[in-house]
């Protein structure tokens, strides 16, 4: 059994442990290109692991059985060697984790750039980076099932003049989920034009932007909202952490099951979205590029702001505190009445619905009368400066 081999038997009773082995789909692409012994020992632990999940699959259908047969009582023994299983697993994923952190910690050191700028400014795949992971695929050092770690500087608009074999090949998570040639779209449109609203789009969004089908987006917020109407159709979505715990997880799997996904395409999206800080949009936006681009802006203020310090977020939470509340003879500002209409009822059913955080987003995009930016900029300035450079961000390539 080869190492990609093995590598799928663990992700096939990775449900089991889904917490611990999410290591292994982030971490275990790369090995140490020139250290055999190395790469012999890695595999080893990934023997041992498997060796271990075996035998915990065949306690639990054991276990299982007997309950069905016994349920009354429960056998201790099975239940006590349950748990001696578990915690060997958890020690050879502790063990294989730390050694491949610490050659992702190498490759970080010498700094290579897995992109390059030409002169003409088009991004470039680096050629290092091109015969390391060739070098890498030929050795079968790579689970080809998972995307690459991350490098700075990633950027998945990838050109014909790119390495698109080798993209096709290794970095499945952006050619499947963020360029895919098969992306559902209006019937209205061909073929080609479908692929060039594909290429124009990816081009202007970044390393940590994916694009999926909205029937998956739809799963995604089922899976996580309690009122799943008001979330049905929702056009993307900032993920700040993994928010699929151990169950729901279960349950968003088994939604792409219903739909038909194909255990391939279910585990990228799993992949996807256990990870943190991106952003996901739907597949649909392709057909508009104005709410693509404003839906895109917005996800990206919600990510700026989640990055800022807790000095700059006060100050704009100050701001909005101060504005949100701010009195006219009819009532507050938002939710004025007066002859002379002077807010919208847009306005005021997106005050009551949203938290703060939601303010500035909706205000980079225009949503509120011109009056609010306005008293943001001449009454706190600071405020204003912190909105203005994450408008001005949350804008680059759009």
């Amino acid at each position: 059994m080869n190492y990609s081999e093995l590598l799928k038997r663990i992700q096939e009773y990775g449900h089991y442990y889904s917490l611990k082995l999410e290591i292994l789909p982030k971490k275990a692409n790369l090995e140490i290109q020139d250290n055999p012994s190395e790469i012999r020992r890695n595999k080893q632990l990934i023997a041992q692991i498997v060796n271990l999940l075996d035998r915990e699959y065949k306690l639990i259908v054991s276990l299982s059985e007997f309950l069905s047969k016994n349920k009354a009582q429960i056998k201790e023994d099975i239940l006590k060697q349950i748990k001696i299983n578990q915690k060997e697993i958890e020690r050879a994923l502790d063990t294989f984790a730390q050694r491949v952190s610490r050659f992702l910690e190498s490759i970080k050191s010498q700094k290579l750039a897995l992109f390059r700028v030409s002169s003409s400014g088009d991004t470039l795949f680096n050629k290092d980076w091109k015969k390391f992971l060739e070098a890498l695929k030929e050795q079968n050092a790579l689970c080809l099932d998972y995307p690459v770690e991350k490098s700075e500087g990633f950027k998945k608009n990838l050109k014909p003049k790119g390495l698109v074999g080798i993209t096709l090949s290794l970095f499945l998570a952006v050619t499947l989920l963020n360029a895919s040639p098969v992306l559902a779209q209006s019937a209205q449109l061909t073929d080609q034009q479908k692929t060039e609203l594909i290429q124009q789009r990816t081009r202007r969004m970044q390393a940590n932007e994916f694009l999926v089908h909205q029937n998956v987006l739809d799963a995604y917020f089922n899976t996580l909202m309690k009122e799943k109407s008001l979330y049905h159709g929702a056009k993307g979505g900032y993920l700040k952490i993994n928010y699929l715990s151990f169950w729901k997880r279960i349950t968003f799997r088994r939604e792409l099951v219903r739909l038909g996904y194909s255990q391939e395409d279910i585990n990228k999206y799993l992949n996807l979205f256990t990870q943190e800080q991106i952003i996901v949009l739907s597949e649909s936006l392709l057909e508009n590029e104005s709410e693509f681009n404003n839906i895109l802006s917005h996800e990206r203020i919600h990510l700026l702001m989640d990055k800022l310090s807790k000095t700059d977020l006060d100050e704009l939470k100050r701001a909005y505190d101060d504005l949100i509340n701010r009195k006219t003879q009819f009532g507050t500002w938002f939710i004025e009445d007066g002859p002379d209409r002077a807010v919208t009822s847009d306005e005021y059913h997106l005050i009551v619905q949203m938290n703060w955080n939601e303010f500035y987003p909706y205000l980079a995009g225009n949503k509120f009368k011109s009056r609010v930016e306005r008293a943001l900029r001449e009454e706190y300035p600071r405020a204003n400066q912190i909105f203005q450079d994450m408008k001005t961000r949350s804008l680059e390539g759009l």
